[in-house]
């Protein structure tokens, strides 16, 4: 970018300014107080918004002006009054105007302008302009305020705040990378226990299972022979009364024999089943006794339920574990492909430094044993 003219009304001394610029050196010269320092402070002024209104302005006049053209035909102008405070950028046809103009240059005129101040130390530094009665450039700093501003004009401050960024990451990874191990370390040796618990609890309930259902079976084949138990004793029941019944009668009747006889083959029938009755009486309380032995586990169903949760939790650690070592790698990757860049970086510069002979620092010439002694 280069400025072809420059257009500077009620600006301090200069009422109605009108400058053009030729390609190469431009001298601006005159005596002393006639405004040669005025047509710099313009230039700060509509470049970098540098100086006060009221210290800018001709006095006695309410508005003031400047305005630059560039090498691309676009022009761009600064106005300031007591309600203007505006840049203007003129481009074609297209007219473009910025208005309430604070401390910050509008991003789309800093961008024609191709200007901007470095911050470099706290310090707001303009390496276009010279101050008046000023050192040769940069002279007057120390040398670690040069390296850092090699090191913004050079982009080597993005690399370094760019590592530096990696390596943080890369530490605070490495860090819960071992902490999550040790976690799923510990939560699987929790995990053997609860399966090792579980075995044992599955184990008891299947045991306690098979002992019930024998159980039940047997109580059921039980209530069945005490059925016939009451059948039994009812049968004794009318035995008995109907002893009392033929004591009492004198004369038997053939068909009251025969019946007899039936009804004693029926009490041998029902003898026999008591007999059998009293052997079942005797199994069924054996098995009452062998169910007192059986212990019945109090089984918390929610045990299981947080078992199968904490597996769940698990899994979860373990893909994000997976996830934690594709960005470690992603990051290992980046970060080689940054250090191989920078050496390439380093080698140019060596090179440069060569071909140009001296030192831009030092201003000492250059050779193999000095380039050996540069480091960045």
């Amino acid at each position: 970018m280069k400025i072809n003219k420059l257009y500077l009304k009620n600006f301090q001394k200069h009422s109605d300014l009108k400058l053009e610029f030729k390609d190469g050196v431009n001298v601006i010269y005159g005596q002393t107080g006639v405004g040669k320092s005025c047509i710099l402070r313009a230039i700060k002024w509509i470049f970098f918004n540098e100086g006060r209104t009221s210290d800018i302005r001709k006095e006695g006049t309410k508005q003031t002006t400047v305005k630059v053209t560039l090498d691309n035909n676009i022009s761009i102008e600064r106005v300031v009054s007591a309600s203007k405070n505006q840049y203007i950028i003129y481009k074609g046809e297209e007219d473009k105007v910025f208005n309430s103009i604070g401390k910050t240059i509008p991003e789309e005129v800093q961008e024609l302008l191709e200007l901007k101040t470095i911050d470099v130390d706290n310090e707001s530094l303009i390496i276009n302009i010279a101050k008046q009665i000023s050192l040769p450039f940069l002279l007057d700093k120390s040398g670690n305020f040069r390296m850092k501003l090699f090191n913004k004009l050079t982009g080597s401050e993005i690399t370094d705040l760019v590592l530096q960024s990696f390596n943080k990451d890369i530490l605070q990874l490495s860090r819960k990378e071992k902490l999550e191990d040790e976690q799923l370390e510990e939560k699987i040796t929790d995990l053997e226990e609860i399966k090792d618990e579980k075995n044992k609890k599955e184990k008891i309930y299947k045991d306690y299972k098979k002992n019930y259902i024998e159980f039940q079976d047997k109580l059921e084949e039980l209530n069945k022979y005490n059925t016939i138990k009451e059948k039994i004793d009812k049968n004794k029941e009318n035995t008995k009364n109907a002893e009392t019944l033929l004591s009492n009668i004198k004369t038997i009747k053939e068909e009251d024999i025969n019946n007899c006889k039936d009804k004693i083959n029926k009490l041998e029938k029902y003898l026999d089943l008591d007999k059998k009755l009293k052997k079942i009486d005797f199994s069924f309380k054996d098995i009452s006794d062998k169910l007192k032995q059986i212990f019945i586990p109090d089984i918390d169903i929610s045990y299981f339920k947080k078992l199968i949760e904490k597996l769940s939790i698990f899994k979860e650690k373990q893909t994000k574990i997976n996830s934690i070592n594709k960005i470690k790698l992603n990051s290992q990757e980046k970060l080689k492909t940054i250090e191989e860049k920078q050496t390439e970086y380093i080698k140019k510069y060596k090179e440069l430094l060569k071909e140009s002979g001296i030192c831009p620092t030092c201003k000492s010439k250059i050779n193999e044993d000095v380039l050996k002694n540069i480091k960045l």
